[in-house]
Order: structure tokens, then C-alpha cells, then sequence
């Protein structure tokens, strides 16, 4: 199966939130590790992985 990948702008947008906020749940651990990928300075975050935790959450999720 291949794994789609969203960038902060798109999880920000996903999310209806700020590429900031994003960051900073990144920073605060807000946001679990095995959610997203570094690469160098960018993050990736693997798209099945953030819905099943907002799920988990009872945030939704499309």
C-alpha cells in the first residue's frame, strides 16, 4: 500500500489550523513522533497515521 504524505501547510490546512500551531504541537509533543517524518528541516506528516490518531482523539477526521 502506498503511504500518502501531507506537508505542515497541508496538515495545517487539513486541520484548520496555522503551519505555527502545527509546529509548536510538533515542539510540545502535542502531536505523537510516529505521526510525522523528519527530513532534514522539512516534516512530513503520514496522512493514515494523523487520522487514525484524530480519530483516537474523537476529532473526526475525513
Amino acid at each position: 500500500m502506498k503511504e500518502n504524505f501531507l506537508s505542515v501547510k497541508e496538515t495545517a490546512n487539513y486541520l484548520k489550523s496555522s503551519t505555527s500551531t502545527i509546529y509548536n504541537y510538533i515542539c510540545s509533543k502535542k502531536i505523537p513522533a510516529n505521526i510525522f517524518i523528519k527530513l532534514g528541516s522539512k516534516v512530513l506528516f503520514i496522512e493514515s497515521k494523523l487520522n487514525e490518531w484524530l480519530f483516537s482523539k474523537g476529532k473526526g477526521g475525513n
